[in-house]
């Protein structure tokens, strides 16, 4: 199987917040996916604490920000 993303630079990141600790976090890879609606951008983040995510980047927060409720 062909990968068809594309990995972008991640110096432009500041610390973001672990979704499980809000503990700070660092954006260890950045990448996009192509999509019939557009790229689909994710990050993969590393939080001081051990925990690994890969998120959509529009549902990774800032650290020191307030969490939004996606129930809501």
């Amino acid at each position: 199987m062909h990968s068809h993303a594309h990995h972008l630079s991640t110096t432009r990141f500041g610390p973001v917040a672990c979704p499980t600790c809000r503990e700070p976090a660092d954006v260890v890879d950045r990448f996009s996916f192509g999509a019939t609606d557009g790229p689909s951008r994710h990050l993969k983040i590393r939080c001081h604490g051990g925990h690994w995510y890969m998120l959509p980047a529009d549902r990774v927060q800032a650290y020191g920000a307030l969490p939004v409720d996606m129930a809501a």
